[in-house]
């Protein structure tokens, strides 16, 4: 006899059972080639703004130095993690019109980029990791003179945020059983 059980997702933290949610700022690797834009801004939105959503828990900034006297709210859960992002040029042959509408091969550069996020959630009482999960996302042949960085970071962030979301969610999902009389 099949039954439908339905299942929680086994990655989700129960953010409930805490007092507070705090945010300590992520740690940034950013290339050279990308200082026209600094994403620390679009990253704290995220955690501040977007995650409590998710969570359905309010989050607080916390970023006291580690030899700061102030102690860290009993009960309570830290998320910290790292944000590297590598950009690789390379020059390929796009073909163009000329002033007279005849199409010419000519060299373009284009960007691969390379995005990884870590994200690590701690207990504060325990020092216990209670999620840890490592993020990439690529995107590859960007021709930077029709993209700007801010574009590029905005769709690259987007997907690994999105894919963030999806790994916290506390859905559930009606899984098949099958009883055997």
């Amino acid at each position: 006899m099949e039954v439908q059980v339905e299942v929680k997702n086994p990655y989700a933290v129960d953010f409930e059972k805490y007092n507070k949610i705090l945010f300590q700022e992520i740690s940034l690797e950013w290339p050279a080639n990308a200082k026209d834009y600094q994403p620390g801004e679009q990253i704290k939105e995220f955690f501040l703004e977007d995650l409590p959503k998710t969570i359905e828990k309010k989050i607080e900034t916390w970023n006291q130095p580690p030899d700061s006297t102030e102690e860290i709210p009993p009960n309570s859960v830290l998320i910290t993690g790292k944000l590297t992002l590598e950009i690789k040029e390379r020059s390929k042959i796009k073909e163009v019109k000329d002033e007279t509408g005849k199409p010419k091969n000519v060299f373009t550069a284009v960007q691969h980029w390379d995005l990884a996020m870590s994200v690590t959630m701690k207990e504060t009482d325990t020092g216990k990791e209670i999620f840890k999960q490592e993020f990439t996302e690529k995107l590859s042949n960007v021709d930077s003179s029709e993209t700007t960085t801010k574009f590029n970071f905005e769709t690259i962030f987007f997907k690994i945020t999105n894919r963030l979301t999806l790994k916290l969610r506390k859905t559930k999902e009606v899984q098949r059983r099958y009883i055997m009389h």
